[in-house]
């Protein structure tokens, strides 16, 4: 008798520390689980934070070659305008040269 009962007594601590042990791995999946989502959204958030920075980077960016390209168009237009303005009348003068 005094066996059996010890094998029973066995049998009850072994499927009492594998209960133990199933809820320590289950809360330790859920843990991790929480942990991974965390670190998912940081990750995310990390990202769209730097896909903004260079969005503004590049918005600046073309802003400023905006800038730059109508400065040059204001320039390249005055110097046409001079240079035909100055070449019309040289122009003129050889025409009547010739007649």
């Amino acid at each position: 008798m005094r066996i059996k009962d010890a094998e029973a007594d066995a049998s009850k601590v072994i499927a009492k520390a594998e209960k133990e042990a199933q809820a320590i791995v289950a809360d330790a999946r859920r843990k991790t689980e929480t942990m991974m989502e965390k670190a998912r959204k940081d990750g995310d958030a990390s990202r769209q934070a730097k896909m903004e920075a260079a969005r503004q980077k590049a918005d600046e960016a073309v802003a400023k070659a905006l800038v730059e390209g109508r400065k040059d168009s204001v320039t390249f237009t005055s110097r046409f305008d001079a240079g035909v303005n100055g070449a019309t009348g040289r122009v003129l003068k050889i025409f009547e040269e010739r007649l």
